[in-house]
């Protein structure tokens, strides 16, 4: 994507992921991940009380069924299961110029995605909003209400 310089590092490997995702929560991260279920299921049967080696093999089998894996997938992953401190550390190891940003990134790492130019200030934004709040008020709704007729329909005018 755009700007995420989480692209421009080096994809994970297992010993990097082993040496930096210290996790006990590693089937929930498994199931963010996208790790079958049953997968999960047998990874938790054979390593009893290892959750380690559980986290090992989820990370190993991530690694195999992902066709591009990514920091920013686990950073991501962490966030939504509450490892949020860890996500931070790893953001700003491996994904860096980015880590300062909290929060919702949405609207930051995909400007265009959100619909927002980032180069439009949130007052140009607010004025804009304002000016064709009160165009609809006042009746000329010419691109507001109807946006496929205005101009083209000799009677709507």
């Amino acid at each position: 994507s755009s700007g995420d310089t989480c692209a421009v590092t080096k994809p994970p490997t297992l010993d990097k992921l082993m040496d930096h995702v210290k996790t006990t929560k590693w089937r929930k991260l498994g199931q963010k991940l996208g790790v079958d279920e049953f997968v999960l299921g047998v990874i938790e049967k054979d390593n009893p009380q290892n959750t380690e080696g559980a986290l090992e093999t989820m990370l190993k089998k991530w690694l195999e069924i992902t066709e591009d894996p990514t920091w920013r997938a686990i950073v991501d992953a962490l966030e939504t299961i509450e490892e949020r401190q860890l996500a931070k550390k790893l953001e700003t190891q491996f994904c860096p110029g980015r880590a300062e940003r909290s929060g919702d990134r949405s609207s930051i790492a995909e400007p265009r995605r959100a619909g927002l130019d980032p180069e439009f200030s949130s007052r140009q934004q607010r004025t804009a909003v304002c000016k064709s709040g009160r165009a609809e008020r006042s009746g000329d709704r010419s691109s507001i209400a109807e946006p496929r007729r205005a101009g083209l329909d000799p009677e709507f005018s």
